[in-house]
Parts: structure tokens; C-alpha cells; sequence
């Protein structure tokens, strides 16, 4: 062994054990002697980034590569420093030196792409991820990568058609599968058979064929019930404004509470919570220990509240924990897992005549199928700009911006057409210059001048945001996907609320959480009455006025502000599921 590879060998086992200065200092020493050895300017550059010294990384990855010219693999890592960096267009240079030197190398057609998609071709790396596609036929990545860059735009019928490709050729892949499945909630031209479907395919790939040893639970339909609550939400998060009101207010005496935390951050929220039951923190678990904590816990029914939106917490309900287990709030649909017996809806979100669309019972509550308790503190409502005679009517989505879909954007377009020298506000996370770009171009392309459309700033804290509805005269639902926190945020704040009912839950939760506060009449039913009842409503100031200064009033008498008698219904459906595992139902 040369004294190279002893130093190279000595500088990595000092990183591993913790001493990374010591693992610098012997491969500097070396490259004092040697200043392009390459092995030693690659560990030291590795040994950089590991430490987040990316400007030293960058610098001993053109020593190495100056020492081995060859080495593909540090170009790839050359051109992940330079993006990390921010130099999209030096890294763009690295990644393609990377593919010549290998065309298979799907890394490096990746960061490739990532490169293209920082600077705005958007075009160019769909391009890059079609030729890795067919350069790599076996390869899901690509398919994948592809799909995500065409959500990173906006284009969501685009990921949608990518995502079907990809399950066409590989469907037992699991990603591509949940891929596919999540972004037909939010596309247009899905049919709800089709979700349905999809979501039936997702949960047979996680199914478990393990036998399950038989539940000795006492089959005494009217006892105390063991109830646990599943989720990753405990904390300041939307499903957190409708699961306190109902942890607060569930009969002790009828339902013992356990709440099941299997992610998500902990702050002011989360100690609230930890009032409401007894409290098991199941967070890095694995199947077997969390079936046997509720089976410790002698759990009766355990209601999971996130859907697919967290994939290890359904993977621990597989195949079951309790007796009975059911899905609410967290997913608009179907989980599609044969071992959740039960789906919490209500009539007008899952008209009779729609159980056919999921592998559960569906319990229908009466009334809405949600309670909302608003974030604390919380600003008063208060006359927007265009009643105080100041500004356009303004129109406004607070909805993540993945559901503006074509239909929704169409429908708001002919809302602002239809209301001359209106405005319309738009928040999210999502902004990214590609995204803003290709949304600004969707409307123009309608008719709408960019320029009356407001990207509003993402704010620190809740009451911040609850602020923001200060300037919006109405707000305008997403389609097909509706809204659910951002519509009961809206009418808490004073602004009422638009929306097109569909047939199928996500796109009916509008019309559920409109019929519970008192304003059916805001409910559209084709396209065409959507644009009608808006544009009527930013028409009429005396109506907008008084809406404005009375929704509040009229939410709070609501049954979206009924904690007890929510709860009393709620519990009503836990006993029904109860008793028919006990037999006790005709």
C-alpha cells in the first residue's frame, strides 16, 4: 500500500470516529506533497461537505478531478456542489461532462435536470428526463423524477400522464404507485372510479398477509370504549383545529382516549393535547411494538386521522391493532387497505349511492362531518379595502397551490373576466419562480392580465396569517380538491366562500362545510353558476357588507362551532362500529 492510500485510509477512520479537524490535517499534510492526489482531495471534499463547507468542498473536487480527469463521479459531485452553491448554470456544465463520461449514469441526468429546473428551462429537463428514461429502461427513477418536475410547474395534468407511464411499466413499485394515486386528487379528468381504483392498487401493495392472533376484547356493546386517536398531527397544524374540539369534548365516562402520536413536531398545540387522553409517544416504532402497546393498552377501536399523507402511520395499522379501525379527516378518500373497516363522512361530502367508491363502511354523520375550533389568538374581521370604498374587489385561494388545477384556474379566470378591474390573492409554499411563471400564463391565456394577480407572502404565525383575509372580499374554492381548514379559516374571518360541489368527498366538502354555517346558496353547481354566484355577490356591497360583519356571528351559533353536540355524534358512530363488531347490530 503506498503512503497515499495509508494517509487516504488513516484520514477516513479519524472521520468515522468523530475527529474530523484530525481526518483534515492528515489529508492536508499529504496534499502538500501531492496537491492533486485525487482519492485525498476526494475524502477532504467529502469530509467538507459532511460539515456543510461547501466552498472547500467545491475547490478539492477540482484538485481531484484535475488529478483523475476520468473519475465520473467527481464531476457528480462537483456539480452537487456548485448547486449547492447556487451556480445553476456551472453546475448544468459538471452534470453533462458527468453523462458524457457514462450516458447510464441516472444521478448525474438527475442533477442535471435539477439544474435546468433552477433556472427556469423547464422544457429542458423534461427533455433530460425523457432521454434518461429511455437510456435506462429498468430504472423507475427517471419516471419518478420526471412526474415531480412536471408538479414542481404546475403542470399537473402533465404528472398525472407521467405517473400513469410510469405505473404502466413497473407496477409493483410501490413510489410510483403513491405517486400516481396522490396527484389524481388533485388533476382534472379523473373519474372518482378511477381514484378509487388507484387507491385499492396502493393499499394492496402495502397489504399484509400475516395472520393475526384473534382480538380478546369484551364483546359488551354498551361498556366504556378504549378509543385510539393515530396521528402525526398533534401540533399546530389544520387537522389540529378539528381534532381538539373533539378530543375536548368526547364523554369520558363513555369513550377512555389514547392518543397515538406517530409523528410530527411538538410546541404549544401538543400540551394542549396531552390533556385530552393518555398520551403514548409511538414516533420510530415498528409494526410489532406498536400492536403490542394497543394491545397493552387494550384498544377498541383505533381511528387513524392522516390517510396517505403519512405512510408509516398507515403501514402500522397493517394488517390491524384493534377490533375495529377506522380512516377520518386527514384524506379526502378511500385508503384502499381491506384492514380499516370504516370511513367517517357525512351525507352531503358521500351521497347515499357512493359506497361502492371505497374498500370501508362509510359512517355518516349527521350534519357536517368536521367541528372547527379556530387557532388562538385570532384578529377580529374587518372591512376589506374595496367596502371601505380603498381598492378592487379581491378576490382570493389560500389553498396550497397544487390544487389549481386547470378547472380551478378557468373558473377563477371567469370570475376576475366576469368582475371588471378585480383582483385575485394567492398564498402558498409552493411559489417557485417555474410554478409562478407557467400560473401567470394559464390565466393570461384566458384573458386575465398577470398583473391582477397577487402572490401574498407565507407569515410566521397563524394570527399573521388569519390577517391576510383582511384584504380579500370573497373567497373562491379550489377544484376538484376543495378546501377544508383554509374555507373554515376564511368564514371565521368574515369572508364568504364559493365553491363548485362535484361528486365525489373531495370535491363535496365545500358544499358540507357551506350547508353547516348557513350559506347553501353559495354552492355552484356547473361551472357557469360558480362564476354567476360570485361575480352576483362582489356586485352586491350591502349583501358583501353584511356578510362580512356577520359570518362570524352566524359560524359561531353553527354546527361547525357545536363541540358537544359533535362529539355526542361522533361518539354515536364509535358505538354503532362497536356494536357491530359485537354482534349487537340487526
Amino acid at each position: 500500500m503506498s503512503k497515499a492510500q495509508q494517509a487516504v485510509e488513516k484520514a477516513l477512520a479519524e472521520f468515522q470516529a468523530g475527529h474530523p479537524e484530525k481526518a483534515k490535517t492528515t489529508l492536508r499534510t499529504l496534499l502538500t506533497r501531492q496537491p492533486t492526489e485525487p482519492n485525498a482531495n476526494k475524502l477532504l471534499a467529502l469530509i467538507h461537505g459532511a460539515l456543510h463547507e461547501d466552498a472547500q468542498a467545491l475547490f478539492c473536487l477540482e484538485r481531484a478531478i484535475a488529478g483523475d480527469p476520468r473519475d465520473a463521479a467527481l464531476r457528480l459531485m462537483r456539480g452537487n456542489a456548485l448547486m449547492l452553491l447556487k451556480r445553476p448554470e456551472e453546475a448544468a456544465l459538471a452534470f453533462r461532462a458527468a453523462v458524457e463520461a457514462d450516458p447510464h449514469d441516472a444521478p448525474a441526468r438527475d442533477g442535471l435536470a435539477r439544474c435546468l429546473l433552477a433556472s427556469g428551462d423547464t422544457a429542458g429537463a423534461v427533455h433530460v428526463y425523457e432521454e434518461a428514461i429511455a437510456a435506462l429502461p429498468g430504472a423507475p427513477e427517471p419516471h419518478g423524477r420526471l412526474a415531480d418536475a412536471l408538479v414542481a410547474t404546475g403542470d399537473m395534468n402533465g404528472a398525472l400522464k407521467a405517473a400513469r407511464r410510469a405505473v404502466e411499466h413497473f407496477p409493483d413499485n410501490f413510489e410510483l404507485q403513491f405517486f400516481l394515486t396522490s396527484t389524481m386528487n388533485f388533476a382534472d379528468g379523473v373519474t372518482r372510479e378511477e381514484r378509487r381504483d388507484a387507491h385499492a392498487r396502493l393499499g394492496a401493495l402495502i397489504a399484509c398477509d400475516r395472520e393475526v392472533a384473534a382480538f380478546t376484547n369484551a364483546r359488551d356493546p354498551d361498556r366504556r370504549l378504549a378509543v385510539a386517536f393515530v396521528s402525526t398531527d398533534f401540533h399546530v397544524h389544520s387537522c389540529a383545529f378539528f381534532l381538539e374540539p373533539l378530543l375536548a369534548n368526547l364523554d369520558k365516562d363513555k369513550v377512555d382516549i389514547f392518543l397515538y402520536r406517530t409523528g410530527g413536531d411538538q410546541d404549544e398545540y401538543t400540551a394542549r393535547f396531552l390533556k385530552y387522553g393518555h398520551w403514548r409517544d409511538c414516533r420510530g416504532m415498528d409494526g410489532e411494538r406498536f400492536a403490542a402497546a394497543a394491545r397493552a393498552d387494550g384498544i377498541d377501536i383505533a381511528v387513524e386521522c392522516v390517510g396517505w399523507t403519512s405512510v408509516p402511520t398507515l403501514r402500522l395499522l397493517v394488517p390491524r391493532i384493534a377490533p375495529v379501525q377506522a380512516t377520518y379527516l386527514g384524506y379526502p378518500n378511500t385508503t384502499g387497505l381491506k384492514c380499516i373497516d370504516w370511513r367517517i363522512v357525512d351525507a352531503l361530502t358521500d351521497p347515499l349511492g357512493s359506497e361502492d367508491l371505497h374498500t370501508e363502511k362509510l359512517s355518516r354523520l349527521d350534519g357536517c362531518f368536521v367541528c372547527f375550533r379556530p387557532p388562538t389568538p385570532c384578529p377580529e374581521p374587518a372591512e376589506s379595502p374595496a367596502l371601505r370604498g380603498e381598492g378592487p374587489i379581491t378576490f382570493g385561494s389560500f389553498n396550497r397551490v397544487t390544487k389549481a388545477s386547470d378547472t380551478a384556474v378557468r373558473l377563477w379566470a371567469g370570475v376576475l373576466n366576469a368582475v371588471p378591474g378585480s383582483r385575485m390573492v394567492f398564498k402558498g409554499k409552493s411559489w417557485t419562480p417555474e410554478w409562478k411563471a407557467g400560473f401567470e400564463r394559464r390565466f393570461a391565456a384566458l384573458g386575465v392580465d398577470p398583473t391582477r394577480l397577487v402572490q401574498l407572502d407565507m407569515k410566521a404565525t397563524t394570527e399573521e396569517h388569519l390577517a391576510q383575509f383582511h384584504a380579500v372580499d370573497v373567497a373562491l374554492d379550489s377544484y376538484p380538491y376543495h378546501g377544508t381548514t383554509t374555507t373554515c379559516e376564511a368564514l371565521w374571518m368574515g369572508v364568504p366562500v364559493v365553491t363548485l360541489a362535484g361528486d365525489a368527498h373531495l370535491s363535496r366538502v365545500g358544499a358540507s362545510l357551506l350547508t353547516a354555517v348557513g350559506t347553501p346558496e353559495l354552492v355552484a353547481n356547473s361551472g357557469e353558476e360558480f362564476v354567476k354566484i360570485a361575480s352576483e355577490l362582489a356586485a352586491d356591497r350591502p349583501r358583501l357588507r353584511r356578510l362580512h360583519e356577520t359570518l362570524r356571528e352566524t359560524m359561531g351559533k353553527s354546527p361547525l362551532r357545536d363541540e358537544a353536540g359533535f362529539a355526542k355524534k361522533f361518539e354515536g358512530a364509535l358505538r354503532t362500529m362497536w356494536r357491530e363488531w359485537c354482534g349487537a347490530v340487526s
